[in-house]
């Protein structure tokens, strides 16, 4: 997992916040990642009577991109826990060259590379690498090398790894898409169309939130920032918005219509309605 920076907020800092105060991320990055992503505060700070130790404030990313930030314990996806943020400007470690990698830390895509997101598991990057070989050759048919993995911590010991891999041969690019199936650790067979994609990763073209919309409805993997599927469920970070349940696309109300997350969770659901079967409130 990334290593976070600066001090977390603490309950009583987030209660002396006030509107317009400038908090930091302690892990993500702007400005070709030399510093810290800026929120600003935007809402009073609601307590609660009876829990005195709850709190939950709105901060603001450039124009539009609301998140509500809360205690760990309340906070319903990673990017909404209070503890991920902090009152210190940090500066981030210069970027190495090498590689693979451009100067600014951001990834540097190979055209023969394609994308896999693993679901939550169990056993760290050594079981998300071994997933996404195995994924590799069943779809391909060749040999895979692990180029770039990712980690999205989820709860517990399991989390939801995002991985690149290339074949061992160059010159030879993977197949577009193929049928996966397998079996759950529940017992539950899955079967899905995996795909290399065509994004940033190979034409150099941007994925788009309505491709990866698009690729939920047709069963196919793309992701687009934080807005990614595998096929089968529809994640908007890593909230579950959308899921295939006996083969109908079930979508979840995370909007002002139902339970409000923030407004780019809102768009990604917006972005996906088109290709839903069913509309449901969150459980």
């Amino acid at each position: 997992m990334a290593k976070l920076n600066g001090r977390a907020l603490s309950v009583a800092a987030v209660k002396k916040l006030r509107d317009g105060q400038t908090v930091y991320h302690r892990e993500y990055t702007q400005g070709g990642g030399n510093e810290p992503m800026r929120f600003r505060v935007v809402s009073r700070v609601k307590t609660w009577k009876r829990d005195k130790n709850r709190v939950e404030v709105s901060l603001r990313h450039g124009l539009k991109d609301n998140v509500r930030i809360t205690n760990p314990e309340h906070s319903s996806y990673l990017d909404t826990d209070l503890t991920r943020f902090t009152l210190t400007e940090w500066t981030p470690k210069a970027a190495k060259k090498s590689k693979g990698r451009r100067a600014s830390g951001r990834r540097a895509f190979d055209p023969s590379e394609v994308q896999y997101y693993t679901q939550k598991i169990e056993g760290g990057e050594a079981a998300g690498k071994r997933a996404a070989l195995e994924w590799f050759k069943e779809t391909t048919g060749q040999d895979g090398i692990v180029t770039y993995i990712e980690a999205y911590k989820t709860s517990g010991p399991y989390a939801a790894f995002n991985v690149w891999v290339k074949p061992k041969r160059p010159g030879r690019r993977a197949a577009a898409c193929k049928t996966v199936k397998f079996t759950t650790s529940d017992g539950e067979r899955v079967s899905f169309k995996a795909c290399g994609g065509k994004g940033r990763r190979n034409a150099g073209q941007r994925v788009k939130n309505s491709d990866v919309a698009a690729a939920w409805g047709y069963g196919r993997s793309k992701a687009a920032g934080h807005f990614r599927t595998d096929g089968r469920n529809l994640y908007s970070y890593n909230l579950l918005i959308g899921e295939t349940v006996g083969g109908r696309k079930v979508l979840y109300e995370y909007t002002s219509k139902g339970m409000y997350r923030s407004n780019t969770t809102s768009t990604h659901v917006g972005r996906a309605r088109p290709y839903a079967d069913v509309v449901k409130q969150p459980k």
